[in-house]
């Protein structure tokens, strides 16, 4: 269980770092500040009623 629970860390510091590495590189990439890469991120997100509905869908699904 201890060995699980090493790999599950590992891959979790590694997907931490990843992220952390490619907002990093997007930044540098796109000479954009941290509140301009942000603005960017809530851009791309899907619309509050859709996120909601979505979740809606699901439980329904899961009943």
């Amino acid at each position: 269980i201890q060995l699980l629970l090493t790999l599950v860390c590992l891959a979790a510091s590694t997907a931490i770092g990843a992220y952390v590495l490619a907002v990093s590189r997007f930044r540098h990439q796109h000479r954009m500040t941290r509140s301009e890469v942000e603005a960017e991120y809530r851009e791309m997100e899907a619309a509050p009623e859709f996120r909601s509905l979505r979740a809606e869908r699901q439980a329904e699904f899961l009943e």
